[in-house]
């Protein structure tokens, strides 16, 4: 009351049990669920990638750009997308044991220190990401990684659109080099196919995904 009183609110994280809010482990559960799938078409594309049958000439050109695009992205994401479920995770129990130490003893955060001279997670976290200030350390990583503007997520999971047409241009242009010598109809049915699936696909893959990262 003391503190109301003075206008100055208690640090976020000594506030519910130093857990974060609901709605911010809803979207971890899902950028955890958007990872596992970066990671089964990464997976597909690396292998296509490593594999010998690659197109010679200019559509060997375009399909090794193209498979490329949609390993590098698709990996990206899935890579970070992971650690940063894994990351969240593990500043959760730190915001816990800290919001425990300070109702035992009181005191900031900053306070709590590793025995035998260790640094505190205090130090440790920032930095790696800057002083989280009076935040919990798992929401101000959650900031730092993809929420923000400049957060690493928050641009290579708008390109996740992008890395799904690239595979299906790189398979296309796998099937129009396998059958360049038979006949240009397959080629032509092959690019429509493209058009109509991408087109679209991407439209509205990227009007989602900017409803998910607001």
């Amino acid at each position: 009351m003391a503190d109301e009183e003075a206008g100055t609110a208690p640090p976020s994280w000594t506030l519910n049990e130093g857990k974060p809010s609901d709605g911010r482990e809803a979207r971890v559960e899902s950028i955890s669920q958007f990872a596992q799938v970066c990671t089964f078409i990464a997976g597909f594309a690396l292998a296509d990638l490593g594999s010998a049958d690659i197109p010679s000439g200019v559509l060997g050109g375009i399909y090794v750009t193209a498979i490329s695009v949609a390993a590098g992205v698709t990996t990206f994401n899935a890579i970070l997308g992971i650690l940063l479920v894994v990351g969240f995770q593990r500043l959760k129990s730190w915001d816990a044991g800290h919001y425990e130490k300070h109702k035992t003893d009181g005191g900031s955060r900053e306070d709590f220190k590793k025995p035998s001279g260790r640094k505190s997670d205090f130090d440790t976290y920032t930095h790696l990401f800057g002083d989280p200030g009076g935040n919990l350390y798992c929401e101000h990583f959650y900031n730092k990684m993809q929420d923000e503007r400049n957060a690493p997520l928050h641009h290579s999971m708008q390109m996740f659109p992008l890395a799904i047409v690239s595979y299906l241009v790189a398979v296309c242009t796998k099937v129009v080099s396998a059958a360049a010598g038979s006949s240009l109809y397959t080629q032509w049915i092959a690019a429509v196919i493209l058009t109509f699936v991408a087109v679209p696909m991407t439209w509205y893959a990227r009007k989602i995904l900017k409803l998910i990262i607001a």
